[in-house]
């Protein structure tokens, strides 16, 4: 498994070969090494929320506390 920050950089990277150059969703799949459904979320995430949507989000049970 990619560590939270690589996970972050692919999906940068993903939106930014789409949106600003123009790549296809299954091209840019294919490029990257991941799914089309994964394409196809995280541009729309970043569509609407901007890049804070590109950030990882905690995974996991809640720490205590939380």
């Amino acid at each position: 498994m990619l560590s939270r920050t690589a996970q972050e950089v692919i999906r940068f990277k993903v939106v930014r070969a789409m949106v600003v150059d123009g790549m296809s969703q299954t091209e840019a799949a294919k490029v990257f090494g991941v799914s089309r459904t994964a394409v196809c979320l995280w541009v729309k995430a970043y569509r609407e929320n901007g890049e804070k949507a590109m950030k990882t989000k905690w995974q996991g049970r809640p720490r205590a506390g939380d």
